[in-house]
Order: C-alpha cells, then sequence, then structure tokens
C-alpha cells in the first residue's frame, strides 16, 4: 500500500447513452485523473496557470476547443507532462456493453463507472482524496457519493470524496484535457494521424489506463497483419495475465501484489503502447515503487520473485535483453526461447565438460549428476552429449 498523501482530480468524455451509432454519441465513456501528491498541490496548480499564461490560453480549459487545433492539444499535453503529475482513466467500451443491462440508465452507468476506478485505486493508495466535477442535481451527487462510500468504504472513508465546479478548478479542467485526449486514441470515428502523438506525448505520466470490458491488442490501428497463429497467442497470453490478476488482485501478500501489478503494467502496455515494445525492468520497478510503495528492488528480485515466478503459475511472458512484454506473436515467443537458449546451452556444454573431466579423472567411477537430486539434469545432459556427438559425426 502507497502511504504518500495523494489528491486525484477526475474529469470525464464521452455521454451514457449505450446505443454509440446514434448521432452524437460517443464510442467510449472514459473517466481520467490528474494525480499528485498533496503536499504539492499548490505549486502544481500554479504550474498548470502558468501553462495557461504562457500559451495564451484564455478562460476554462476544455479539451473540446482543441479538436480542430492538434498543435496546440499537444503543446500543452508537453508543458503539462513536464509537471509532476500522473495520469489514470478507466474507459467504457460502450458498444461491448450489454444494452439490456442497468448500464443503460445515465445514473447508474456513472456510478458504476467512477466505482472501477475507485476500487482499482483503493487497493494501493491509503490517504487519497478525490476531487470530481459536479454532475447533475445536489440529490443526485449526494446519491453518487453514498454509492461509491458503500462500495469503497476502504477508500472513501473520513468524506475523501468531493465535488468541485470545474469551472473554478484548474487541475479538473487539466483532467478534462487528458479525458478528451484518450478519447482521440481510443475512438476510431475520432482516430487520426496526431492520435499516436498524443499518446506518446503522455504515456510517461500514465500510472494506469483500464479499458472495460477487457480488449485484447493494441489500442493503435495501424498494425501490419499477423501470422496464421499470432492471434491465438496473443489471446491466450492476455487470457492467462487477466486470470492470474482476477484470482490476486485481493490478496495481502507483497509478493503476489507485485506480481498483479506487474502482469498490469505488461499488459497496460500491449494495449497502449507498440506491441512490439519490451519493458524495461527499470521501468518495470519504478512502476511497482509508484503503485505499492515498494523500497529498493533489485533487477534480480524482479526476475526472481516476480517474472519468474507468473511464469511458474502459467502466464506467459516473453523477455530478451530489452525487458519483458505479454507475447503477442509467435515471433515475441521465439525471441524469448532464443534468449533461453543462449543461457541454457553453454551452461550444459560447460556442465558437460566438467562432467568428462571428472569421469576421466576417476576411471568413470564418478558422475557428478548421478544422484537422485540430479535425475532430471542427468537425463537432459545424455540427451544433449548424444545430439552434440550426432552433429559432431554429420559434420565430419
Amino acid at each position: 500500500m502507497n502511504t504518500v498523501a495523494r489528491s486525484l482530480y477526475l474529469d470525464e468524455c464521452g455521454n451514457t447513452d449505450l446505443d454509440h451509432e446514434k448521432s452524437g454519441a460517443s464510442e467510449f465513456f472514459i473517466i481520467a485523473g490528474v494525480m499528485i501528491d498533496s503536499e504539492k498541490e499548490e505549486e502544481i496548480r500554479a504550474g498548470v496557470e502558468g501553462i495557461k499564461t504562457r500559451l495564451g490560453i484564455q478562460g476554462e480549459l476544455k479539451s473540446s476547443k482543441w479538436n480542430k487545433k492538434p498543435e496546440k492539444r499537444i503543446e500543452f499535453l508537453e508543458a503539462l507532462s513536464e509537471l509532476e503529475v500522473r495520469y489514470v482513466a478507466v474507459a467504457i467500451d460502450k458498444k461491448e456493453v450489454q444494452k439490456e443491462s442497468g448500464l443503460q440508465w445515465k445514473k447508474s452507468f456513472i456510478k458504476y463507472s467512477g466505482s472501477r476506478l475507485y476500487a482499482l485505486l483503493g487497493q494501493y493508495y491509503d490517504g487519497l482524496i478525490v476531487y470530481a466535477d459536479e454532475h447533475g442535481s445536489k440529490d443526485f451527487m449526494d446519491s453518487y457519493e453514498a454509492y461509491i462510500t458503500q462500495k469503497e468504504d476502504s477508500l472513501f472513508a473520513d468524506n475523501k470524496l468531493h465535488f468541485v465546479d470545474s469551472k473554478s478548478e484548474v487541475l479538473v479542467q487539466a483532467a478534462d484535457i487528458i479525458a478528451g485526449t484518450l478519447a482521440r486514441v481510443h475512438e476510431k470515428e475520432r482516430y487520426d494521424v496526431y492520435s499516436e502523438k498524443f499518446y506518446t506525448v503522455i504515456k510517461d505520466r500514465v500510472l494506469y489506463i483500464e479499458q472495460w470490458p477487457k480488449n485484447y491488442g493494441s489500442l493503435f490501428y495501424q498494425q501490419e497483419p499477423t501470422k496464421e497463429y499470432d492471434r491465438s497467442i496473443q489471446i491466450f497470453a492476455e487470457k492467462q495475465a487477466l486470470t492470474f490478476i482476477s484470482k490476486n488482485e485481493k490478496s495481502r501478500d507483497d509478493d503476489t501484489q507485485k506480481r498483479v501489478q506487474t502482469l498490469r503494467f505488461l499488459l497496460y502496455q500491449n494495449r497502449f503502447d507498440r506491441v512490439d515494445g519490451y519493458v524495461s525492468s527499470d521501468n518495470i520497478i519504478n512502476f511497482l515503487q509508484e503503485t505499492l510503495g515498494v523500497g529498493n528492488m533489485s533487477r534480480q528480485t524482479l526476475r526472481n520473485n516476480v517474472i519468474a515466478k507468473l511464469r511458474d503459475d502459467g502466464v506467459l511472458i516473453s523477455s530478451c535483453t530489452e525487458g519483458y512484454k505479454i507475447p503477442v506473436s509467435y515471433k515475441d515467443v521465439v525471441k524469448y526461447v532464443e534468449q533461453i537458449n543462449t543461457k541454457v546451452i553453454p551452461m550444459l556444454n560447460r556442465l558437460g565438460c566438467s562432467r568428462k573431466q571428472i569421469k576421466m579423472l576417476t576411471d568413470n567411477m564418478l558422475d557428478i549428476v548421478d544422484k537422485e537430486e540430479f535425475a532430471n539434469l542427468n537425463v537432459l545432459l545424455d540427451r544433449h552429449e548424444d545430439y552434440q556427438s550426432n552433429m559432431n559425426f554429420v559434420s565430419e
């Protein structure tokens, strides 16, 4: 649990109409937040006001004002991301929501969407204070607060959820820009040549984005066609990761939470970054320090206590010298095999050499792997030596 006092400013983009094909309806409903250290609140608020002044922005910050001004949006996002802020969001894919469900009602939809984000944050942040843009009547806001407090009492005890007027709170306005920007990235109808640039600008400040219902694959649409089995590999690998998260996300064990958060981060990279990219050990460790408040953590600890244990539980994780990723193709899996091959085969060769030397030294009386605890290794080494002998024979 991260005990650093944080403040989260929220706003949303899109509407709640589940008939997303209707004129004026959005494909997604997105709640986005700007998270800051509470002790730096005034400093960052002044920083956002300074950006407005520097860029000549008059009045309230509104994402909709920049729908036809992508350069202005990029300029603001670059400046905002230089401040000590982090972004979180939940994106509801309305076309995947059953139209007959209780979410067809606007108030229920908004309550549920907010609760998904709050439930996630409540697991990892103690003392989080949330400031949300006002919604409708006072009666609705009171019922919304009661709903969230009842469902997520550990997060919103002691009156930590506040509604504010976005016109007078520049940090909520900044959240509006982030929500609107993510809509330009998520929605196919709004996706254009600038969408990937928007995300590239903010991605280093993104802590987590959840898309619900779950979606498999990269967010960016200009992907090259995959090979015959690539899609199956990607779906299976991501489902294995999601299954592990679902089974273990409420665990109180620190190491298990590190594994859960690592998978969330890797899945996020697949969804919101280039699918062919790997995530370095240092980036994963930084993410765990941010979300769980872990202290110093070595790469070896990450490798042995997190990645290896996840693989032991059947989660597919590819790795190479560049880092780790959830595989999305046959090529990714082969890259992992190549890495293993470069390590295991030389180790077997060295062990085989030592074995031969001891055998020769003792007239074959001693075999260093002829012990019960080395039974598997003994068989593996015999097979490897037979293969090497056959290969030498063929080469001759």
